[in-house]
C-alpha cells in the first residue's frame, strides 16, 4: 500500500526522490508516492508538513466574457485557473477586478 504525497511538491521533488519516493499515476492521481512503513517515512512527513498550504480556491471568482482567447494570459498575469465545474476561468478576490478589467479592455478592441 503506497501514500499519497499531497500538496505542491514540487519545491522538494528532489527530496523526496532521494528519500524513496516514487512519481507516477495511481487510481488517476499523477503524484509523488511513498511506503508508510518505509525507513524514512518520518523524514517524508516531515518534509511535507513543511509545504505551504494550497490556496483556498472556493474563494475565487469567475471572469465572464470572451476570455478564451486571452486565456494564456489571464493564467499568466493573473494566475487565473479554470473551473470545470462553472466553465469559466476564476481568480484570487484580490486580483479580480484587475483581471475583470483585462477581460473587459479585450473585449473593446
Amino acid at each position: 500500500m503506497w501514500e499519497l504525497a499531497k500538496g505542491n511538491t514540487y519545491p522538494i521533488k528532489d527530496q523526496l526522490k532521494r528519500l524513496g519516493c516514487k512519481f507516477g499515476a495511481r487510481d488517476g492521481i499523477r503524484a509523488w508516492y511513498f511506503d508508510p512503513n518505509g525507513d524514512d517515512v518520518e523524514e517524508i512527513r516531515d518534509a511535507l508538513s513543511k509545504l505551504p498550504a494550497p490556496p483556498d480556491y472556493s474563494t475565487w471568482l469567475p471572469l465572464l466574457g470572451n476570455t478564451y482567447p486571452i486565456k494564456d494570459q489571464l493564467k499568466k498575469r493573473f494566475s487565473a485557473r479554470w473551473s470545470s465545474e462553472d466553465r469559466c476561468w476564476t481568480v484570487s478576490p484580490l486580483r479580480h477586478k484587475e483581471a475583470e478589467l483585462f477581460v473587459q479592455e479585450y473585449s473593446i478592441t
